[in-house]
């Protein structure tokens, strides 16, 4: 599995990296997400509230340009934080009435449960590799 990963705030690039997953991959991946949860920890502006994720796995494209709120206090891992805005994502799409749901938000519904699916395998699969 190849991960491409981006993460910066508008103004600074907080996280780049493009691994394949094995234990080299994972440190690297580690290495970075510890940067950006550093500089959020230590940032006292607005900017962890609108984190830009780009964010690929084997060339399928999971986040382009995506705005993702930092919430918690730390996560397991990049991975954690992703699942945790996906499942967000389908939470608010199943409170939504059948009149609300349009076919545009059913598709983009069905991507998300996909790309959520895809986080989860390369999330295990990080977790076996320590």
């Amino acid at each position: 599995m190849k991960v491409e990963l981006s993460v910066d705030n508008n103004y600074l690039n907080l996280c780049k990296v493009n691994v394949i997953v094995n234990r080299n991959g994972k440190k690297k991946i580690d290495r970075e997400w510890e940067k950006v949860e550093r500089f959020i920890a230590n940032s006292n502006f607005a900017g962890k509230n609108n984190l830009i994720v780009s964010l690929s796995i084997d060339d399928k494209t999971i986040f382009q340009q995506t705005k993702v709120k930092h919430k918690a206090e730390c996560y397991q891992s990049v991975f954690h934080m992703l699942e945790s805005f996906l499942m967000d994502k389908l939470h608010f799409y199943h409170k939504l009435t059948p009149e609300e749901r349009t076919s545009e938000l059913d598709a983009e519904y069905r991507r998300n449960r996909q790309s959520l699916q895809l986080l989860k395998k390369v999330d295990r699969k990080m977790r076996r590799l320590m």
